[in-house]
Protein backbone atom coordinates (compact mmCIF):
# COMPACT_ATOMS: atom_id res chain seq x y z
CA UNK A 1 0.00 0.00 0.00
CA UNK A 2 1.58 3.44 -0.75
CA UNK A 3 2.07 5.99 1.93
CA UNK A 4 -0.33 9.07 2.64
CA UNK A 5 2.17 11.15 1.72
CA UNK A 6 5.83 12.07 0.32
CA UNK A 7 7.73 14.75 1.38
CA UNK A 8 11.05 15.47 -0.27
CA UNK A 9 13.17 17.75 1.90
CA UNK A 10 15.62 19.33 -0.85
CA UNK A 11 17.77 21.92 1.13
CA UNK A 12 18.68 18.83 3.40
CA UNK A 13 22.32 17.44 1.83
CA UNK A 14 23.14 14.26 3.58
CA UNK A 15 23.83 10.49 1.95
CA UNK A 16 20.73 8.77 1.69
CA UNK A 17 18.62 6.83 -0.89
CA UNK A 18 15.46 7.15 -1.57
CA UNK A 19 12.55 4.61 -3.75
CA UNK A 20 13.87 5.30 -7.49
CA UNK A 21 11.51 3.63 -10.33
CA UNK A 22 10.94 0.18 -10.60
CA UNK A 23 11.63 -0.33 -6.57
CA UNK A 24 15.31 -0.05 -7.03
CA UNK A 25 17.05 2.61 -4.66
CA UNK A 26 19.44 5.74 -6.41
CA UNK A 27 21.62 8.13 -4.01
CA UNK A 28 20.63 11.38 -3.69
CA UNK A 29 18.88 13.98 -0.80
CA UNK A 30 17.05 12.32 1.79
CA UNK A 31 13.18 11.50 1.32
CA UNK A 32 10.87 11.19 4.48
CA UNK A 33 8.00 9.32 4.29
CA UNK A 34 5.19 10.70 6.14
CA UNK A 35 2.16 8.49 7.02
CA UNK A 36 -0.66 10.76 7.78
CA UNK A 37 -2.54 9.05 10.72
CA UNK A 38 -5.52 10.90 12.65
CA UNK A 39 -2.76 11.91 15.19
CA UNK A 40 -3.29 14.90 17.56
CA UNK A 41 -0.64 16.98 17.57
CA UNK A 42 0.01 19.32 21.06
CA UNK A 43 1.82 22.70 21.45
CA UNK A 44 0.88 26.30 23.11
CA UNK A 45 2.31 29.53 21.64
CA UNK A 46 1.50 30.98 25.67
CA UNK A 47 4.66 29.52 27.74
CA UNK A 48 7.78 31.50 26.76
CA UNK A 49 11.06 30.40 28.49
CA UNK A 50 13.23 33.47 28.56
CA UNK A 51 16.80 32.34 27.22
CA UNK A 52 20.12 33.71 26.39
CA UNK A 53 20.56 35.02 22.81
CA UNK A 54 22.24 31.95 20.86
CA UNK A 55 20.47 29.93 22.92
CA UNK A 56 20.25 26.26 21.20
CA UNK A 57 16.89 25.48 21.74
CA UNK A 58 15.53 29.38 20.98
CA UNK A 59 11.44 29.12 21.57
CA UNK A 60 10.22 30.96 18.59
CA UNK A 61 12.21 27.84 16.75
CA UNK A 62 9.24 24.87 17.52
CA UNK A 63 6.65 28.05 16.23
CA UNK A 64 8.48 27.85 13.09
CA UNK A 65 8.40 24.24 13.18
CA UNK A 66 4.65 24.07 13.68
CA UNK A 67 4.26 26.67 10.97
CA UNK A 68 6.77 24.37 8.66
CA UNK A 69 4.99 21.63 8.99
CA UNK A 70 1.73 23.13 8.15
CA UNK A 71 2.81 25.07 5.45
CA UNK A 72 4.20 21.12 3.55
CA UNK A 73 0.90 19.53 4.38
CA UNK A 74 2.96 17.38 6.86
CA UNK A 75 -0.03 18.44 9.30
CA UNK A 76 -3.30 19.50 9.25
CA UNK A 77 -4.61 22.52 11.53
CA UNK A 78 -7.10 20.17 12.94
CA UNK A 79 -4.77 17.95 14.17
CA UNK A 80 -2.94 20.23 16.25
CA UNK A 81 -3.94 20.98 19.84
CA UNK A 82 -3.24 23.51 22.96
CA UNK A 83 -2.65 20.98 26.14
CA UNK A 84 -4.34 21.69 29.06
CA UNK A 85 -2.10 22.38 31.80
CA UNK A 86 -0.34 19.37 33.95
CA UNK A 87 -1.67 19.32 37.30
CA UNK A 88 0.19 18.65 40.19
CA UNK A 89 -0.62 15.32 40.49
CA UNK A 90 0.16 14.50 36.95
CA UNK A 91 3.54 15.76 37.16
CA UNK A 92 3.94 14.21 40.61
CA UNK A 93 4.09 11.08 38.94
CA UNK A 94 7.63 11.66 37.00
CA UNK A 95 8.79 14.46 39.09
CA UNK A 96 9.75 14.66 43.24
CA UNK A 97 7.13 17.09 44.91
CA UNK A 98 10.11 19.55 45.59
CA UNK A 99 10.66 19.72 42.16
CA UNK A 100 7.26 20.51 41.49
CA UNK A 101 6.55 23.58 44.02
CA UNK A 102 9.94 24.75 42.73
CA UNK A 103 8.70 25.13 39.51
CA UNK A 104 5.61 26.22 40.64
CA UNK A 105 6.94 28.74 42.54
CA UNK A 106 10.09 29.78 41.16
CA UNK A 107 11.98 28.72 43.58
Amino acid sequence: MAPAAVTRFTGIACAGSHPGAGGGHRSGPLWITYFLVDMRIYYTDGFEVPLPDGHRFPMHKYWLVREGLLARGVVTASQLAVPEAATDAELGLVHTAQYVHKVRTGG
